[in-house]
């Protein structure tokens, strides 16, 4: 794998400045703070991991401006979480966005940003270790693509942040529940 050098910090850097007002912090039922998500359309939908919201009644976001809203889960692979993912809507428009990466390569340099430990629109980076090309498993049963970056697991609050590339776009979505890369 390659050294990250000055130059790819400062474009980490400047990546995740520039995405921050895309990501939202979730929280659940009482205000309980429990994760992360990021806005995948000007108008209110969000990705994030499912077992972010599977045991939520109600679900809120709050945006990089400090607006918080209400949420309503659109869809969900829970109980399955295979893969881990959820759709969220809030009702808003003119929202900052991000786009989702056609490709990803073992070694490409990644950014995430996120709300782990409660702290909100932290940066964190490093790169893509390990491609899953097999999408079948010894059973012959589809299984998730696994996407893997040596980033540190920054913690609980940290699921569902979107993992960009240096364009910006959304590699991959973090799992902090277990050992699942994603």
């Amino acid at each position: 794998l390659r050294t990250i050098s000055v130059e790819d910090r400062a474009k980490m850097l400047k990546i995740g400045i520039k995405t921050q007002p895309a990501v939202v912090k979730i929280t659940i039922n009482e205000g309980i703070p429990i994760g992360t998500g990021t806005f995948i359309t000007s108008n209110g939908y969000i990705i994030t991991n499912a077992h972010v919201v599977e045991d939520a009644t109600q679900v809120y976001v709050k945006l990089f401006d400090g607006k918080e809203y209400s949420a309503k889960v659109i869809g969900t692979t829970f109980p399955s979480n295979e893969p881990d993912l959820a759709l969220l809507k809030i009702e808003a428009e003119n929202l900052p966005w991000i786009e989702m990466a056609n490709t990803v390569s073992i070694g490409d340099i990644v950014v995430g940003v996120g709300h782990p430990h409660s702290l909100e629109w932290v940066i964190w980076g490093g790169s893509i270790t390990y491609i899953d090309k097999d999408p079948m498993t010894k059973y012959q049963e589809p299984v998730n693509r696994v996407i893997q970056d040596d980033s540190v697991d920054v913690g609980p609050g940290s699921s569902g942040s979107a993992i960009l590339n240096l364009e910006g776009k959304i590699v991959k979505i973090h799992n902090s529940s277990s050992t699942n890369f994603n």
